[in-house]
């Protein structure tokens, strides 16, 4: 996660363990639909059963969190994000100063101003407060959103290339080995895993 206006921090480690929880169910599926394809114009039963003597559908695992981590891309997007970050929370702190400057200037000559005086420099450093506090929203809306789009970019690239490399190695069925409480798989085998070549796709 990046770091965003009122530092608000979240781990990126905890945010691709959320990720690779969620789009279990997804990878669970994703990745068969190019053997669709292929069987479409088989009969069901032909199409739902291995062939007499073959050695049955092919399972594969990934670990998602992983891939989020190592891949390339989302590296770099998230650099970017965070250089517009670090830019736009440059540009707010100049307000924030500023609001805070005028209210101790206020403070320190509140007791030598009129009635008339001291009501128009309230009101001045309330509505610049509001003001600051709704480009403050404003800001942090649109790192969220840009953000939003990244994470599933990265995703969608993921799963593309799973489904990628499932049909081309003949896999049937991916699932999701990474760790956690909602992980997919208890326990694999290294024999099936195809993390390594999945990401070397994606980062090459």
């Amino acid at each position: 996660m990046l770091h965003h206006f009122v530092k608000k921090t979240t781990s990126l480690t905890v945010l691709f363990a959320f990720l690779a929880a969620m789009v279990t169910l997804t990878l669970v599926s994703a990745p068969a639909y190019a053997q669709k394809d292929k069987d479409k114009d088989k009969p069901a039963a032909t199409a739902a059963a291995p062939a007499p003597g073959a050695a049955g559908y092919r399972i594969a695992v990934v670990d998602m969190g992983m891939l989020m981590q190592k891949y390339s891309k989302r590296e770099l997007k998230y650099k970017e994000l965070q250089t517009e970050v670090d830019k736009l929370q440059a540009e707010i702190d100049v307000k924030q100063k500023g609001i805070e400057a005028a209210r101790a200037d206020y403070e320190k000559k509140r007791e030598k101003m009129t009635d008339d005086e001291r009501a128009a420099t309230k009101l001045q450093i309330e509505n610049d407060m509001a003001s600051y506090k709704s480009e403050l929203e404003k800001r942090q809306r649109m790192i969220d959103t840009n953000e939003e789009k990244v994470l599933k970019e990265v995703v969608d690239d993921i799963q593309k290339t799973i489904a990628q490399v499932a049909e081309k190695e003949g896999y049937h069925l991916v699932l999701n080995s990474g760790g956690g409480p909602r992980a997919s798989v208890l326990y694999s085998s290294a024999t099936i895993d195809i993390t390594t070549t999945v990401l070397g796709q994606l980062n090459k």
